[in-house]
């Protein structure tokens, strides 16, 4: 996975220093962060080796208070202290292997605080889940020893890796110290305290991965006159959502989606209502791109479109929309790795489909849903009812249908964001540049301010809202195309 800080979606425990965040891997795997504040009675000098504490109430308190529940949505969880379990008292070590840390819940317990690498893993009792701890080096280690006290310098740090595969994951460290006995400060193998291969890491060692990485391989698709045996597995789960475009304007309702798209707030989404051509896709795209990857790693955009206007006209999409509500559900398994669920009969399917979501944290985009007949709009939006708390959906339709989830409808651009958009979309098709005649210095001249809503912009470029024109009502939309307010 890919080294990264998150700059949002990190949640503050009880004690300051407590925390708990989620990264995310290429792949769409999770890997959830707990750090517990274990140095918080170590209020003066001394010695506290054997007299610190920590408590469950921290662990509850960073994760909302359903510890289970939080674990359940990552792949991996990991727990980072200050200290290792031999700092804590007999009580608070009997108490964390109980309640906090217990073999099996955290793939690693990662500390520090002696400036020496020490890893140990442990099984007891015939366990087959391991207790790994992980003392690193620091960086910037100094002690102080002996009387008079001497300073001692120790260096070092501990790389890590978790590499996922399709039925588990290996966790690997690379221990490193400093030592400038040949020269310079310089960091090598710390081979004096950990078993290293020749690339100087451990061996791996295979740990548990939860929800959706522990499931067998699925089977292959049966083989069908389009694939002969042999084909392709399925995928794994992927992120679906189409490439970001330039966008103008949409401020307000912008801020508005991402509210919405917060964790904390109730519901499942949003739904953005308005006449065709409007850009409500525009927006819907351009809003998933926004939302945090730590809060949404897999971003899902499914769309029953079946038409586009074109320069040259309308023109029917073959290999895009879906055509119903169990279409809609094959495509999620598809986009989730799950061969089963399509597969599956059209009653199990819809459950099914819940229940591999609930294994991630998706944002669905779910485009064009007036296409579906009112029954077929009326179960998905029983379904988005009952999706999981880690998950979201937009929705863009222009039939308003009763909902549990806020609606926003969309109105035309601004006159500014349509002259942003006008000019964009003049530098990649001239008949929009004519739109006016040019100016006397070459540039782009402003529309008219007061733009119609009867011309489809998307023969031309990114989704945004009609475009402004300068023609009567019933002229030709440039090009040729007629008007159209189709989407």
């Amino acid at each position: 996975m890919t080294p990264q800080r998150p700059s949002t979606g990190l949640r503050e425990g009880l004690l300051p220093g407590d925390f708990a965040c989620t990264l995310a891997s290429t792949g769409g795997r999770l890997v959830g962060v707990v750090g517990l504040n274990t140095t918080f009675l170590q209020l003066a000098g001394g010695d506290y080796l054997g007299h610190l504490v920590w408590d469950a109430r921290q662990l509850h308190s960073a994760c909302e208070g359903a510890v289970d529940d939080w674990l359940a949505a990552h792949h991996v969880c990991l727990l980072l202290t200050h200290q290792g379990p031999d700092w804590l008292t007999p009580e608070a070590l009997a108490h964390g292997d109980s309640e906090i840390a217990p073999a099996g819940r955290f793939a690693a317990h990662l500390f520090g605080h002696m400036h020496e690498t020490r890893i140990e893993y442990l099984r007891r009792g015939g366990n087959q889940d391991a207790t790994r701890l992980c003392q690193g080096c620091s960086v910037f280690g100094m002690e102080m020893f002996g009387e008079p006290p001497k300073l001692v310098r120790s260096h070092g740090y501990t790389a890590g890796r978790i590499e996922f595969a399709d039925e588990g994951a290996t966790l690997r460290l690379w221990p490193r110290i400093a030592t400038k006995k040949t020269g310079p400060w310089r960091y090598i193998p710390d081979h004096e305290n950990a078993h290293l291969e020749n690339d100087g890491g451990t061996a791996p060692e295979a740990i548990k991965v939860r929800g959706a990485g522990s499931r067998a391989k699925p089977a292959r698709p049966p083989a069908t006159s389009d694939a002969a045996p042999g084909s392709a597995a399925p995928l794994a789960p992927h992120s679906t959502l189409p490439a970001r475009r330039p966008f103008f304007g949409r401020a307000k309702e912008l801020e508005a989606i991402a509210k919405i798209l917060q964790p904390e707030h109730v519901g499942w989404g949003v739904v953005l209502d308005g006449p065709g051509g409007i850009g409500k896709t525009a927006l819907a795209i351009e809003a998933a791109h926004r939302a945090p990857a730590e809060h949404y790693p897999l971003k899902l955009f499914i769309t029953a479109k079946r038409r586009q206007l074109d320069p040259g006209g309308e023109r029917e999409l073959h290999d895009q929309g879906v055509e119903n509500y169990q279409a809609l559900l094959s495509e999620l398994a598809l986009a989730l790795g799950r061969d089963d669920i399509r597969r599956a009969g059209p009653v199990e399917r819809p459950t099914l489909t819940k229940h591999a979501l609930a294994q991630y944290r998706a944002l669905l985009v779910l485009d064009n849903l007036e296409s579906f007949s009112r029954p077929e709009r009326r179960r998905l939006y029983d379904l988005l009812d009952a999706l999981p708390r880690t998950c979201r959906a937009i929705v863009t339709s222009r039939r308003r249908d009763d909902t549990a989830a806020r609606t926003i409808r969309l109105d035309q651009l601004d006159p500014d964001a349509a002259n942003q958009l006008l000019d964009s979309l003049g530098e990649k098709w001239e008949p929009i540049a004519r739109l006016t005649p040019a100016s006397a210095s070459g540039s782009m001249p402003r529309r008219r301010k007061s733009p119609a809503p009867d011309v489809d912009h998307r023969a031309a470029g990114p989704h945004h809202g009609p475009v402004p024109h300068r023609g009567r009502s019933g002229d030709a939309a440039p090009g040729g195309a007629p008007r159209a307010k189709a989407e």
